[in-house]
Formats: structure tokens, sequence, C-alpha cells
């Protein structure tokens, strides 16, 4: 019977051992989303153990950014530091992947400076997540193509090698 140190064979992809990284939110970040020193330490020391990294979530679009400190992918200014961390993390042995992700109608005005956009004319309030409002018909249909344009965001990044 397999061990969690004992190796794993993934579509190609050997991971020394069986231990994976959930991705958790460190807001070890700048507040442009960038990757800091801090946050590749962070995974580094934790790497060493590991069979394989899965990195916090990282916004697709500065309209999904959920908060300050959030790591960021949106934008090619962010590649160095991104890069940096990748081959920090290989360096140990470690394959690493990125969560991406856009927090929709659960983000606030206050960290994007924007109006929150989700799939749905209804939201959650950002600041109960209970109580439900109403989007103005031409809002509902300018969030709706933003929808479609993180969509087509998704698909681009997720399908990158």
């Amino acid at each position: 019977m397999a061990t969690l140190s004992d190796p794993l064979r993934v579509r190609g992809l050997t991971l020394k051992c069986r231990i994976v990284m959930v991705p958790m939110a460190t807001g070890l970040a700048t507040q442009a989303g960038a990757v800091t020193e801090r946050l590749i330490r962070h995974y580094v020391k934790r790497s060493k153990a590991l069979g394989l990294l899965i990195v916090e979530h990282s916004y697709i679009s500065l309209q999904g950014k959920l908060s300050k400190r959030q790591l960021g992918i949106h934008e090619d200014s962010l590649i160095p530091g991104l890069k940096k961390l990748v081959q920090s993390v290989q360096a140990m042995g470690t394959p690493i992947v990125a969560q991406i992700n856009h927090a929709g109608a659960h983000t606030t005005k206050k960290v994007t400076r924007m109006p929150p956009v989700g799939p749905s004319e209804r939201a959650r309030s950002a600041t109960t997540g209970g109580s439900i409002f109403k989007c103005s018909q031409q809002l509902w249909k300018e969030r709706r193509a933003t929808s479609y344009e993180n969509i087509r965001i998704f698909r681009s990044i997720s399908s990158f090698t």
C-alpha cells in the first residue's frame, strides 16, 4: 500500500511524494498583486516537504480582486515576479501551479475601485453576505458583458502551456 512519502505519477509528471499544499491566501503580495520576497520565502520553506504546491488564489482581472494584498496574475508586468516564484519553488524539486479566480459579486468597490460584477443580475451584499439587491437593466448588461470577458480570460489562462 502506498504511503504519503511515496512518489506519485500523474499524467507524465512524477511528484516526489503525495503531500499537496492547497491554496491558502497569505496576504503577502503587494497591493498591486505582485510577488514579494516574503511570499517567495513562504512558499520555498513549505515546498521542501511537498509533492505539489498550489499557489493561493490569484485574480485574473482587477475587477475580480478580493483583498488588498491578494496575488495577481492579471497583467504582464507581474510575470517576472511570478517567474521568480516558480523557479524558486521548482529549485526545491516541487512542481507548482496557481489557483486562478475572479471574486465576482463578493469583491468590493473599496478593494477594486470598480463596481462588483458577477454572472447574475442578483448579487450578495459584500458586507453582509446575505442581503440581495437587483441591478438596473443597463448595469446588468454591462456586468454580463464583463462576465463573458472573464470567461474568455479564464479559458486563455487555463489553456496556457
